[in-house]
C-alpha cells in the first residue's frame, strides 16, 4: 500500500488491511478455497469507496457515517428512480462509474463470491 492511500483511509482500515496482508501471507497451503482472504480486502475497498465519495461530495456526512448507506446500490446504474437521489453513479461521471460499478459487480465484494461457483485459488 502506498503511504498517500495509508494517509487517505481511516486507522480501523488500515488495520483490517493489515489483518488482510498477515492473512495472505499465511493461506501458503493447506486450504481448498481461499476466499476467506479476500474478505478483509474487500472492506477496506468499500470503507475506500465511501470516504472517497464524500471527499468529492457525491455524498453527505450523515450517508458518510451511516451504516445503512450502501455502496453497492449507490454505484448502481439501474437504481431504481425513487432512489436515484442516493446515486454515487449520476454524480460521477460516466467512465469512473462504470468502472467502478463492474469492479463491485465483478466480484470485488465478498457477498459476489460467496454467489460464484468453484474454489478462489491463491494462484
Amino acid at each position: 500500500m502506498t503511504e498517500k492511500l495509508k494517509n487517505f483511509l481511516d486507522p480501523e482500515l488500515r488495520l483490517i488491511y493489515d489483518d488482510g496482508e498477515k492473512l495472505l501471507a499465511s493461506a501458503s497451503g493447506g486450504f481448498k478455497d481461499f476466499s476467506f482472504v479476500i474478505f478483509p480486502f474487500a472492506k477496506v475497498y468499500e470503507g475506500f469507496l465511501k470516504k472517497f465519495f464524500y471527499k468529492i461530495g457525491a455524498i453527505n456526512q450523515h450517508q458518510y457515517e451511516s451504516e445503512r448507506w450502501r455502496v453497492g446500490k449507490a454505484l448502481n446504474p439501474s437504481l431504481e428512480k425513487e432512489l436515484r437521489h442516493e446515486s454515487v453513479y449520476d454524480f460521477i461521471k460516466p467512465d469512473l462509474g462504470n468502472v467502478l460499478w463492474e469492479a463491485w459487480k465483478n466480484g470485488n465484494t465478498p457477498h459476489c463470491l460467496l454467489k460464484k461457483q468453484g474454489l478462489l485459488s491463491i494462484n
